[in-house]
C-alpha cells in the first residue's frame, strides 16, 4: 500500500509540474502573441495617420509654394513697390498659414515659414538703404528656399538633385 501512495504521490507532483508549466507557457505565449498584436496595431495606426497627413499635405502645400512665388528672386528685383508686393504677399502666406495648410506643417517647416514671415515683415516696417534692401532681399529669397526644402523634405520628395546646392530662382 505504500508503493501505491509514494506512486499516487508522484504522479500527483507530476501532474502538477505538468500543469504548471503548461499555464507558465500558455501564459507567455497569450502575452506574447497580445504584445505583437499591440505592436502591430500601433503600426498599421501610426501608418494609416502618416498616409492620411501625407494626403492632407499634398493636397495643402501647392498653395503655399505659390504663395512664396513671389518671393523668388526674379519677382523680388522686378517688384516696382517692393513693400506693397511683399505686403500683398505676406497677405497670402499668412492666409494660407490661418487655414488649414498651418496645421500641416512638420516643426521644421514651420520655423522656417516664421523665419520667413518674420523677414518679411521686417523688410516691409524698415527704411533700408539700397545696400540693406539687397541683403534683406537675399535673405527673403534664402528663407524662401529653406521653407520649400523642408516642404519638400515633408512630402518625401527630397531627392539626391536637391539636396545638391545650386542657385534657385
Amino acid at each position: 500500500m505504500a508503493s501505491q501512495v509514494v506512486a499516487a504521490a508522484i504522479a500527483a507532483g507530476v501532474s502538477l509540474v505538468v500543469a504548471v508549466g503548461t499555464v507558465t507557457v500558455t501564459y507567455l505565449t497569450t502575452r506574447a502573441s497580445l504584445r505583437r498584436d499591440h505592436e502591430r496595431q500601433e503600426a498599421e495606426f501610426r501608418r494609416t495617420m502618416t498616409a492620411r497627413l501625407y494626403d492632407r499635405r499634398v493636397a495643402v502645400y501647392p498653395g503655399l509654394f505659390a504663395a512664396t512665388a513671389a518671393f523668388r528672386r526674379s519677382q523680388l528685383n522686378d517688384a516696382q513697390d517692393l513693400r506693397g508686393h511683399l505686403r500683398d504677399a505676406l497677405a497670402r502666406v499668412d492666409e494660407w498659414h490661418g487655414q488649414e495648410g498651418g496645421l500641416m506643417l512638420s516643426a521644421d517647416a514651420y520655423a522656417r515659414l516664421l523665419d520667413l514671415r518674420g523677414l518679411v515683415r521686417q523688410c516691409i516696417q524698415e527704411n533700408p538703404d539700397r545696400e540693406r534692401l539687397e541683403e534683406l532681399r537675399h535673405d527673403i529669397w534664402s528663407c524662401k528656399n529653406r521653407l520649400r526644402k523642408a516642404m519638400r523634405a515633408d512630402l518625401g520628395l527630397l531627392f539626391d538633385e536637391d539636396q545638391q546646392p545650386r542657385e534657385l530662382t
